[in-house]
């Protein structure tokens, strides 16, 4: 009986781990892990090769630890119904914007170009990612 609850108990972590690791390669993530690969490519080419490797582990992680806390919690809270439908909106709202910022810098970038980070944001990560150099602080960011 109890080697069926310790399979159970490595398969459902392993089942966390995997799905933090995809949810880790959505589109807002893409762009985070983009930036650090372009920040690093001539500084540091090793890390930026292994940067979404390094920051999909980390995500996934950070799942696990979630998934965790909520299963401690959820006999003790309920999650309201409308808190599905806000973070809905508020991921919507992120990655239109994100959107909009990377077409509009694909377009105004001339064909032989290459697309530069801009805007404020873009610079705040810039100056971050520029500072990272152990591949530790990518999972951490993560």
């Amino acid at each position: 009986m109890s080697l069926v609850i310790q399979n159970s108990w490595i398969g459902m972590l392993l089942l966390a781990f995997m799905l933090g690791l995809r949810h880790g390669l959505d589109p807002d993530h893409l762009a985070t892990i983009d930036g650090m690969a372009r920040v690093h490519g001539t500084s540091s080419p090793w890390l930026a090769k292994r940067a979404g490797l390094l920051f999909s582990f980390g995500h996934g992680l950070v799942v696990i630890l979630a998934a965790g806390v909520i299963s401690v919690l959820a006999d003790t809270w309920k999650v309201p119904g409308w808190l599905e439908s806000l973070g809905a909106w508020i991921s919507i709202c992120f990655l239109l914007a994100l959107g909009i910022t990377n077409l509009y810098g694909v377009l105004q970038t001339r064909p032989d170009d290459v697309v530069k980070m801009s805007g404020a944001k873009s610079r705040l990560f810039l100056a971050l990612f520029a500072r990272i150099r152990h591949p530790g602080w990518i999972v951490l960011t993560g």
